[in-house]
């Protein structure tokens, strides 16, 4: 016997020595399942099932033009959102870059003007 652990769950569980084997097997049949039903499906005749006519096939052409239309115009919009979001982004490192440097010219421009009153002060007072 093979003692694991369910992650799902956190409960401790007990299979038996041929536990992956009846699993692989389960899941072999659930699979088959599926595929014979799917199968049925495509093989199933309905009875009102009829040809497709011409007015039918270019109805479909019409949509099938459509569609792609539709697709490209979606690309092209992506496409264009896509850049405009990247120059958008571009911008704004451009304007925090410009906003830092700001910043720290005016921060030089505070420390040279606390020097100078500090060397004005010390001259008066000090020496």
């Amino acid at each position: 016997m093979v003692m694991t652990q369910n992650s799902t769950y956190g409960n401790e569980g007990v299979f038996s020595d041929n536990g992956l084997e009846e699993l692989t097997i389960h899941e072999n049949q659930n699979h088959n399942a599926t595929s014979s039903v799917a199968t049925r499906l495509k093989l199933k005749n309905f009875p009102n099932e009829q040809p497709i006519s011409s007015e039918r096939s270019f109805e479909t052409g019409k949509l099938k033009e459509r569609q792609s239309q539709l697709q490209k115009e979606f690309d092209e919009i992506s496409f264009t959102v896509k850049t405009e979001l990247h120059q958008f982004e571009l911008g704004r490192v451009d304007d925090f870059r410009n906003n830092v440097e700001i910043y720290v010219e005016s921060f030089i421009k505070a420390q040279k003007e606390t020097i100078e009153l500090y060397e004005t002060f010390y001259q008066k007072h000090i020496v």
